[in-house]
């Protein structure tokens, strides 16, 4: 177990160690407004199965699958372009819930829109 950590430490501090060793100038990339690592929200559309102080559970329209979103205090529930509590979307509620990635691959809620209900 040791030697995978010490493995890792010098795997990792390698490309920091190779690029003190350059000499002249370097080229800079100029920046963008999104990181490498940040992806671009996406928005899913569905009913609203559960709502619980983690995760947001979807039922999406179209495939009849579930996809589950973590949830976060900087997770905003809007209905109408006013701020509401999660309380206030009660299961089967049609929603558009935008989300990106985090680091680890899981899918973030950032904002949970309660849509008109079809006639």
């Amino acid at each position: 177990m040791k030697y995978v950590v010490a493995v890792i430490i010098v795997l990792s501090l390698s490309p920091v160690f190779a690029q003190s060793g350059r000499r002249g100038k370097q080229e800079r990339k100029p920046q963008s407004r999104i990181s490498e690592l940040e992806t671009p929200l996406a928005t899913f559309r569905g009913t609203v199965k559960s709502i619980d102080k983690k995760e947001i559970v979807l039922e999406l329209a179209d495939e009849k699958q579930e996809v589950a979103f973590h949830r976060s205090r900087k997770t905003k529930f809007l209905k109408d372009a006013k701020e509401v509590k999660p309380s206030d979307i009660p299961p089967g509620t049609p929603v558009a819930i935008e989300a990106k990635r985090d680091l680890l691959g899981n899918i973030d809620a950032v904002s949970v829109n309660v849509q008109a209900k079809a006639k």
